[in-house]
This record gives structure tokens, C-alpha cells and sequence, in this order.
């Protein structure tokens, strides 16, 4: 489950604790409610805040909650749009520079490293031995 659907939900408890004209809920019915719904206890933390807190002890203002729980939508969603659209002027550099680097990635494959190069031309040298010592008829 997202975020944003946990968010949903605690939305749509919220807002049937409204519906219900319950103007304040204790702390561990509306988490019994929310483990009911599928949701985890830490999900209702968004909820739970100081600023919800009843002067009742225990207690909570449900249109206090909703309210969080709206702002949090509005963040998530407002964050998730921010991040999609880069800023006027703003520079991609992220992808020249991927590029730049599998361009050195398959430039050093071709070339190679230096033991293989050192293999390869040692490599070259027996065989330039080989072919001498098989003109005269003999072999290592």
C-alpha cells in the first residue's frame, strides 16, 4: 500500500468518525480502526499530533485530525508534482554526464588495460618466435 492510499484511508476514518457527529475519539479506537481497515498503528501517527490533542486526556478532535491528514495529502501530492517538472533553467546534467561515463566505459574496453595489452603483445612475440623456430624445423 502507498503512502498516498494509507493516507486515503485514514482520510476516509476520519471522515466517517464526522459523519458519525463524533467530535472527539480516544487514541486507541481510531488505531483499533485503522489495524482493521489493513493499516499499520505508525501510519495513524500522521493524525495523532499535539495540535489534535483534546483537553480531555486520552482524547482527540476528529476535525483537528482530518485536518492533518488532508495537509499531508496536499504535501505528498505537491512534492510528487515538484519532482516530475524540473525549474525553469535548470540544467540536466545528470544524463550528459551518464552518457559521458559509458562513453569512457567503452572506450577503455576497446582499449583495453594494461595487462592485457602487455599479454597481447608478448602474446605476438611467441608467436614471432614460433614461426622462426618452425622455419628451421624445431620447436620448443
Amino acid at each position: 500500500m502507498t503512502k498516498l492510499q494509507k493516507l486515503n484511508t485514514l482520510k476516509t476514518l476520519l471522515g466517517d468518525c464526522t459523519h458519525l457527529n463524533m467530535e472527539y475519539i480516544k487514541r486507541k479506537e481510531i488505531i483499533a480502526a485503522a489495524v482493521r481497515s489493513g493499516l499499520v498503528e505508525k501510519d495513524t501517527y500522521v493524525a495523532l499530533k499535539g495540535s489534535a490533542k483534546s483537553s480531555t486526556i486520552g482524547y482527540y478532535v476528529v476535525a483537528e485530525m482530518l485536518t492533518l491528514v488532508e495537509a499531508a495529502m496536499r504535501k505528498l501530492i505537491g512534492g510528487a508534482m515538484n519532482k516530475s517538472a524540473p525549474a525553469k533553467g535548470a540544467k540536466t546534467t545528470k544524463k550528459a554526464t551518464v552518457q559521458l561515463s559509458i562513453e569512457q566505459e567503452i572506450a577503455a574496453e576497446l582499449r583495453g588495460t594494461e595487462d592485457e595489452i602487455c599479454d597481447v603483445s608478448c602474446f605476438s612475440e611467441f608467436e614471432d618466435i614460433n614461426e622462426e623456430l618452425n622455419l628451421m624445423n624445431t620447436t620448443l
